[in-house]
């Protein structure tokens, strides 16, 4: 079933991100000279002062292709620094909790006799004042089909665009920054986003993903039912707010024709490579200009018979390298198919 691969999936994956706090197995220590990791923490919010007792940094231990544990830092004002093991095969990436919000720096990894690094961390304060938001992109992906059970995957990316030097933390009482309608005959929803809650209920998605500075790409998945015997779903994508521009992505195999409604168009079809395997051809449709309840509306109309395929569990190897694509580790975002931004080359 499409429901158990992705909830199991996802699980193994902020496991692997460590997204999912562990303690460091016994006999995990190796024998190496020791290191150090420092750097300064900057707070960039105008007009506004560190407070040391809203600050955490620690740094995230990765050896063996996995997390091991984490070790706090020391801070003392806006400097940091922890002692560790200088060995070429353990990686460590600092991450700062500020108010609340986490914020990751560059990985690092001590070679070559190099005993010393420096990573510095960039963090803004918080605000309960929603900001003027607006979506840069959405971009929602068919990523599964289960012919037999009349359901659907999606994927969905929300780029939202924060005008300020502060981060939204939402309202005070629910801390909800985002709501996103699903699309019709959703049966269950959730989001990839670390440091966000998410809820389902009446048709909404709500989050509590921290909307940083800049742009944030919010993670939703979405698990739908449709009429095998009709054969055909109408997927509506809806703007929760001013969004510049709306994409929606099918693999070519999965339908016999996609018609767009409305405003919506259909670009040319792309060849887009999942986890360095076999290119997959995905038909596009995309809208411009959308205002707060506006739709990107298209049909698929007929299901290939031949197809019961889910493109995220075909292959485990895509499934860790697509989710870990679209987890969102301190902020910023890799995109797990490569798409084309507007007036970008083929």
């Amino acid at each position: 079933m499409i429901r158990r691969s992705l909830v199991a999936v996802c699980l193994g994956v902020a496991m692997a991100l460590g997204l999912v706090a562990l303690e460091v197995a016994p006999g995990a220590a190796q024998t190496a000279s020791a290191g150090t990791i420092r750097g300064t923490v900057t707070l960039a919010s105008a007009g506004t002062t560190l407070d040391p007792e809203a600050l955490r940094v620690e740094v995230i231990i990765l050896s063996g292709g996995g997390v091991t544990g984490t070790k706090a830092a020391e801070v003392q004002g806006g400097d940091y620094q922890v002692q560790v093991d200088a060995a070429p095969d353990i990686t460590y990436v600092p991450r700062a909790v500020y108010q609340g919000v986490t914020y990751l720096a560059g990985a690092v990894v001590l070679q070559d006799g190099a005993t010393e690094a420096t990573r510095d961390l960039t963090l803004y304060a918080t605000t309960h004042e929603a900001p003027r938001l607006e979506i840069a992109e959405t971009v929602l992906t068919v990523v599964a089909l289960d012919r037999g059970a009349g359901e659907l995957g999606f994927i969905r990316e929300d780029l939202v665009r924060n005008p300020t030097d502060l981060v939204y933390v939402g309202d005070p009482a629910e801390n909800t920054t985002l709501r996103l309608p699903a699309p019709e005959g959703t049966e269950d929803a959730a989001g990839e986003n670390a440091d966000g809650r998410f809820a389902f209920e009446g048709g909404v998605v709500t989050t509590t993903t921290p909307l940083r500075p800049g742009e944030t790409a919010v993670i939703t998945r979405y698990l739908a039912s449709y009429d095998p015997v009709e054969d055909r779903y109408t997927l509506r994508v809806t703007a929760p707010m001013s969004t510049e521009r709306v994409v929606v992505r099918v693999p070519e195999s999965y339908v016999r024709n996609l018609r767009a409604e409305g405003s919506a168009t259909l670009a040319e079809p792309q060849d887009l490579e999942i986890a360095g395997g076999e290119p997959v051809t995905f038909l596009i449709a995309e809208a411009a200009g959308l205002g707060p309840g506006d739709g990107l509306v298209v049909v698929l109309d007929g299901f290939a018979p031949e197809v019961n395929s889910n493109v995220l569990t075909d292959s485990p190897q895509a499934v860790v390298a697509i989710l870990a694509a679209l987890l969102i580790v301190g902020g910023g975002s890799a995109f797990a198919l490569s798409r084309r931004r507007p007036g970008a080359p083929a």
